[in-house]
């Protein structure tokens, strides 16, 4: 029979985890925080160090900023899978699923809300034994669903002057971008007892200067500069348990990209393109981010911990990815987590219209004693847009 743990030991690692995140204690009873907030969905932010709060291009970090749905263009189904304690219980994984929908610069998450079952953040603690013949009864779990909208002002408006005979570009010299996420969390421990942990919320603002004007419009390059901050799991006041606890965050992000202009973009009239490629996909992109993260309890405001992240990101067209990052948090209470994470991505095109993609990375553990983490993900796009056009 394979091992498992009680549901003792199970909770312990629920309490491990939170502890880890929320960097206190407290002997005044809450209920835990709700411990599948803590782990950000994205495969590609933690490949990169746990960085994206500033991260403008590509797929949206929503974990890390909200307001980086506001670069959403098409549908797309974004999934991923991490073993939360390799090497001590392999029963216990992180999964998510997510639904992004947008276009010229509105952009929305769902992630089990409005429509149950449609996305979700689940840690799942295995099978309990049920004693005293150790059959397998129940699975505890931690979830939590929600949906967020993010949107940038000036690319809607520039959307909205498309729509008649004198459209405008006001985006060129750069953007701003806002963004909100609502969150439910409960634990389901045994069959006669379901938590309800938490109602939280998110919000965020982003920026970006697109410094390669100062070289004029006819620049071979694009360099852009953005900031970012965020306001991670913030205690909503209609929460349904009185004895809720989170663990927020305040993110500060800035991050940097350098590409060749993309053949949509250059004075010159572009070359034929292949049929997979879109024209506003340079060559070559690279980028780097870093984050810095202060995190405390609430209610009650604990003193803050801090942790830093850092990552570097090269994509070649929209095919193959590699990153590499260092995450630095000397304050977490179960050891100082300092550390190397990479990983990648590979893409393949459907057409010009759309893309399957599968991501990975190698981050340092959440807790001392485990194995390094092996994340996974795949992901749909399909862009309905550029199949109109074409079909026109």
């Amino acid at each position: 029979m394979r091992p498992t743990w009680t549901l003792a030991r199970r909770w312990l690692a629920v309490l491990l985890v939170s502890s880890a995140a929320a960097g206190t204690a407290r002997a005044q009873f809450y209920a835990p925080p709700p411990t599948s907030l803590l782990i950000d969905t994205s495969i590609r932010s933690a490949a990169m160090g746990g960085a994206g709060a500033a991260v403008m291009w590509g797929e949206p970090g929503v974990w890390a900023n909200p307001a980086s749905l506001a670069g959403v263009r098409g549908i797309g189904f974004v999934t991923g899978h991490t073993h939360i304690l390799p090497g001590v219980d392999d029963h216990q994984v992180f999964s998510s699923q997510r639904l992004l929908i947008g276009g010229g610069g509105l952009g929305f998450s769902f992630m089990g809300q409005p429509i149950s079952g449609l996305g979700k953040a689940k840690i799942d603690y295995g099978p309990v034994s049920l004693p005293p013949f150790g059959t397998e009864g129940y699975s505890p779990y931690d979830l939590s669903e929600g949906w967020g909208v993010g949107g940038s002002p000036l690319k809607l408006a520039e959307t909205f002057t498309r729509l008649g005979k004198h459209p405008r570009s006001f985006t060129s010299y750069g953007d701003v971008t806002v963004g909100y996420q609502s969150k439910d969390s409960k634990a389901f421990i045994d069959p006669g007892f379901t938590l309800d942990e938490a109602s939280t919320y998110d919000w965020g603002v982003a920026a970006r200067l697109a410094l390669a004007r100062w070289w004029g419009e006819d620049a071979p390059f694009r360099l852009d500069l953005s900031g970012a901050y965020s306001q991670l799991n913030t205690l909503a006041a209609a929460t349904g348990n009185p004895a809720a606890e989170t663990v927020q965050i305040d993110r500060t992000g800035v991050a940097l990209r350098l590409s060749p202009a993309p053949p949509s973009q250059r004075a010159s009239s572009p070359p034929s393109l292949p049929w997979w490629r879109p024209g506003d996909i340079p060559t070559l992109a690279m980028g780097l981010a870093y984050d810095h993260d202060l995190r405390h309890l609430e209610p009650g405001g604990s003193p803050d911990a801090g942790s830093d992240h850092y990552g570097f990101e090269a994509a070649v067209l929209r095919l193959l990815a590699l990153r590499v990052g260092y995450v630095s948090d000397p304050d977490n209470p179960s050891g100082s987590i300092e550390g190397m994470t990479y990983g990648g991505g590979v893409t393949l095109p459907i057409g010009p219209w759309g893309s399957v993609g599968y991501q990975l990375a190698s981050t340092p553990p959440f807790t001392s004693g485990t194995d390094r983490l092996f994340r996974q993900g795949w992901s749909l796009w399909l862009d309905p847009s550029r199949i109109w056009e074409d079909a026109r």
